[in-house]
């Protein structure tokens, strides 16, 4: 029963995050300009800037694929292509489910024959938090050099670095204290049988980090080139800390973008408008979601055709 108030609770925190997003943005949107500025703002894309758009994508799943790869590394091989494959069907489910648990699901199922179910729910939870670290950790790190008006400073470096030694340590006893957590091992069975020492993330961190400055690279980048209200690295500042801010929402999948935009759109405005912020925000997404999200679900159908006939021949 708690079970189910839970769900419920977190069904409610979404549409209570989408509805309230949705007011924001429509109480800062200049509604009947939205139109003509959405249309001003692709004519002035020019392609070259579609080029660095789409050359940062390709950084993003490349980089997310090797984080995956890293932490899956000490318990099965598997090659950067299949990686890839596997790793853009398993998001594709999970931003089509609550709280991500298709993409669970699908990567325990993917590599079924090669890497234990728990094993890999394990993987797939550490490769979740490593990413969700990176964003807080840079988060805290944009924070401070906005502090010191963007200045770099031996501060700074001393800062960043503690920071990220302290993420791959917290990361790795947050995991170790699940494990030994009564709790946590009558909800999975068998958890003493799992393995937490070899979970590599201090080596997943570096391109964890690379991940998100990609990914908040490429919004920083539209809404400079569609609003220019101020310097470039606040911008980028700006976008880190919306991103980070964000990252502690439920995931609201194909609604995501909303929630960020709005809540760029309640602390930043004086680096652009809200109306660009939703543009950047949401065609960021496309880029690296919704896009791959329609080449995988071909990819997902040529494995489910391969599943079944391997099915048929075994019978």
């Amino acid at each position: 029963m708690q079970i189910g108030k839970y769900k419920y609770l977190v069904a409610a925190t979404q549409l209570f995050l989408i509805a309230g997003s949705c007011y924001l943005l429509y109480s800062k949107l200049s509604t009947p300009q939205l139109n003509v500025a959405l249309k001003a703002a692709l004519q002035a894309l020019a392609p070259w800037h579609l080029v660095i758009l789409l050359g940062l994508s390709i950084c993003f799943w490349c980089l997310d694929t090797n984080v995956w790869r890293i932490i899956l590394s000490p318990f099965t091989s598997v090659s950067f292509g299949k990686a890839l494959r596997y790793n853009m069907i398993a998001q594709t489910a999970g931003i089509l489910t609550p709280l991500l648990v298709g993409e669970y699901g699908l990567r325990s199922v993917l590599l079924r024959n090669e890497v234990d179910s728990r094993q890999n729910t394990l993987v797939t939870l550490a490769y979740q938090l490593m990413k969700v670290a990176t964003r807080i950790i840079i988060g805290v790190l944009a924070g401070l050099l906005f502090m010191l008006s963007g200045a770099w400073s031996l501060i700074s470096l001393v800062v960043t670095v503690g920071l990220l030694i302290g993420g791959a340590i917290a990361i790795k006893r947050l995991l170790k204290a699940v494990a030994k957590n009564k709790y946590a091992n009558k909800l999975i069975k068998g958890a003493n049988s799992l393995d937490f020492s070899q979970l590599r993330t201090k080596r997943a961190l570096l391109p964890a980090s690379l991940l998100f400055l990609a990914f908040s690279l490429q919004t920083a980048l539209l809404i400079f080139w569609l609003d220019n209200k101020g310097d470039f690295f606040q911008v980028w500042l700006m976008v880190i800390l919306t991103y980070s801010i964000t990252s502690f929402l439920p995931p609201l999948s194909i609604f995501d973008p909303l929630a960020k935009s709005a809540v760029g759109a309640l602390l930043y405005t004086e680096f652009a408008s809200p109306n660009v912020m939703l543009f950047a925000f949401t065609a960021t997404w496309v880029i690296n979601r919704g896009v791959p999200a329609i080449i995988s679900s071909l990819l997902f159908k040529r494995f489910s055709n391969r599943l079944q006939e391997t099915a048929r021949s075994t019978m």
